[in-house]
């Protein structure tokens, strides 16, 4: 069978556009998986920071709650809520900060006992796994932001006879094993 020119620059063109169809599909695919990879390392690097910021803040949030507990112990809870009640009542205050007082210390109470908890995980994990650099590590998140008194990164180098470099190794391990604890399977680093 002979073809004639426009048969076959219509099959050529077929032929091209096909190919063409194929590569761009191929590179679609491609840039789908490279933006979804990018936004999983997004998720994770969020979530390391959100675990180093609970940490940096540990403190703060254990003396806001210390300090709201123990008002409300002195007064007791239901004289609290009134008096901020009566404050909002004489315009000391407006009704929305008192309901963000009321809602903030709260919700602090509840994230500062998650982050206990997880904590005490981790510290059993560590000791459980009976390896010195994991039961460094637990030292290491301890003494920077646990202890009442924290330490710099050279005094905890000097204290555990190792290298600065050494120190923020130890932690950034431990950051993404809390991230684990603090946040589930959602704070798992997707490596690949």
């Amino acid at each position: 069978m002979k073809y004639q020119p426009e048969q076959i620059a219509r099959i050529a063109g077929e032929a091209a556009a096909a190919v063409a169809a194929r590569e761009a599909a191929t590179v679609a695919i491609k840039m789908w998986e490279n933006e979804r990879k990018k936004d999983a390392k997004r998720r994770a690097d969020r979530r390391l920071r959100n675990t180093k910021l609970l940490l940096d803040n540990y403190r703060s949030f254990v003396a806001h709650i210390e300090y709201a507990v123990c008002e409300v112990q002195d007064a007791g809870e239901d004289s609290a809520i009134y008096m901020l009640d009566m404050m909002d009542a004489y315009g000391g205050m407006d009704s929305v900060a008192i309901e963000s007082i009321k809602r903030t210390t709260a919700r602090t109470a509840v994230i500062v006992a998650h982050i206990d908890e997880m904590l005490k995980v981790y510290k059993i994990m560590c000791e459980a796994s009976c390896k010195a650099e994991e039961i460094r590590r637990w030292r290491i998140i301890d003494f920077l932001y646990i202890s009442d008194t924290p330490m710099s990164i050279l005094e905890i180098a000097e204290l555990e006879f190792i290298d600065q470099r050494t120190v923020y190794r130890d932690r950034n391990i431990a950051f993404e094993r809390l991230a684990a604890l603090f946040f589930g399977i959602d704070g798992m680093q997707r490596r690949r």
